[in-house]
């Protein structure tokens, strides 16, 4: 048992000796007995104990908030939803309520709407200390936002000066509508800010400061997610404003000015190094020749993973993400139809693939092949998922090697982004490797040749 855990278990135990001695009267207690449990992962007994709370005292917000995080954590939105809106109409001066509330509804109606209510709740209401707020909600997924939205915004970033977060999504909506020296100018701020806080102050506007120096390229379902936290958790790594900034395929457009934004204004002369882990560059067919005109220099990470793994895995992320996949069985088929052969060569790839077959997403090798014909093999790390979760501290002390930093101890070894599914079937598994082989002994061949 952990530290943590074993200090949440003894917190519970206390409780429960409490409650015994008050006879179960005391409604706080409950409460407080629910968030131990709740921290523990006794679901069914924490809601048992929050419920027993309002039961005895109704107008406890605090507790319909709780039971509402306990449903968010166990995806059990619409109850979520309710106990939140419970929450607000006792107190509609909860910021935490508003924030949950809205990833709650994210998942039912949209980002769209979600932010919507979200930006009416917070300024119906009155001036609260804080307001917390996932700085990645509208980065990842582009949505049909509207500039009533934007000024909506606007007037929450007047309301909240202090809040970062805020002017972080500001400039994220910004981006979405094509305004990319307004979102520059946001996104600027708030890795300015993130500097100070973090390191002091910032240079003063015109001097130096360092460009991103590494990308890790790919790919998806693979450990690039937490291989990124591990190098950013070294304290001269200095994390980008989120790790897929997917400027060299979503927004290239908008310029190296809105790309510099989003990251810390290092000073020329500090020994901090940069940079981010857009994955989808690996597929991006103009992505290598984009990076090489902004820095031939760039270090290039990749990490592989066994494809049909990576592919399964895959599928049930977007399962997750509430796309619209046909089943599993069924998508295979139609991608092996489709492909009847892996390819090897990036002549070989159709014109039109961007990242959207998961077959095609674990055929590494002709990609490979694409990104150096703009870059040389001595600027490529190439890792392996597998040694991440072996040999974690050895792995990524590696690649601080690779970036040029000294080794560090990690603050913690745990994984981001991962999922659990049910097994893959052995047929089907047998049909992937077969079609994969050839790739595999092609890529074990390469990467012992070309790229050792």
């Amino acid at each position: 048992m952990s530290l943590l855990r074993h200090w949440r278990h003894a917190l519970w135990l206390r409780y429960e000796r409490a409650l015994a001695k008050c006879r179960g009267r005391d409604p706080n207690l409950y409460h407080h007995q629910g968030i131990a449990l709740m921290a523990l992962g006794h679901y069914l007994e924490a809601e048992a104990s929050l419920r027993r709370s309002v039961a005895q005292k109704p107008w406890a917000w605090w507790s319909y908030n709780a039971l509402g995080e306990l449903m968010l954590q166990q995806s059990r939105l619409p109850e979520a939803e309710s106990f939140f809106r419970q929450t607000l109409a006792l107190n509609n001066a909860e910021p935490w309520a508003y924030y949950h509330l809205c990833v709650a509804e994210n998942a039912r109606i949209g980002r769209e709407a979600a932010l919507a209510n979200w930006l009416d709740g917070v300024l119906a209401a009155p001036r609260m200390p804080e307001l917390p707020l996932d700085i990645g909600l509208l980065w990842v997924e582009p949505g049909n936002y509207t500039l009533e939205h934007t000024e909506m915004l606007r007037q929450v970033a007047d309301r909240y000066p202090r809040s970062q977060e805020v002017r972080f999504l500001l400039g994220c909506l910004l981006s979405q509508l094509g305004e990319s020296r307004a979102a520059s100018e946001c996104l600027a701020q708030y890795m300015t800010q993130a500097w100070e806080h973090s390191y002091g102050r910032a240079p003063a506007p015109g001097q130096p400061v360092k460009d991103p120096e590494f990308l890790i390229i790919g790919t998806s379902k693979s450990g690039s997610s937490a291989l990124y936290d591990y190098l950013v958790d070294h304290p001269l790594i200095c994390p980008a404003v989120v790790k897929e900034v997917n400027f060299w395929t979503d927004y290239y457009s908008h310029g190296y000015e809105w790309y510099r934004a989003c990251f810390m204004p290092i000073p020329a002369s500090a020994m901090h190094i940069t940079g981010e882990g857009s994955i989808r560059s690996l597929w991006q067919e103009e992505a290598p020749q984009r990076v090489a005109a902004f820095r031939a220099d760039m270090k290039l990470l990749l990490i592989l993973r066994d494809p049909v793994a990576r592919a399964f895995s895959d599928y049930h992320m977007r399962k997750r993400l509430g796309h619209q996949v046909p089943h599993w069985e069924m998508l295979v088929q139609q991608e092996l139809e489709r492909y009847p052969r892996c390819p090897l060569e990036a002549d070989e790839l159709p014109r039109s693939y961007g990242e959207g077959s998961l077959l095609l997403g674990g055929a590494v090798l002709p990609f490979l092949k694409r990104w150096l014909q703009c870059f040389p093999a001595h600027q490529f790390l190439i890792l392996q998922n597998e040694d991440l979760s072996r040999d974690v501290v050895r792995t990524v002390n590696i690649a601080y090697k690779f970036l040029g930093v000294p080794p560090h101890q990690l603050t913690s070894t745990a994984r981001s982004n991962v999922g659990s599914y049910p097994p893959l079937s052995a047929e089907l598994e047998l049909r992937l490797r077969q079609w994969y082989q050839p790739h595999q002994r092609a890529l074990a061949e390469f990467l012992a040749t070309e790229m050792a």
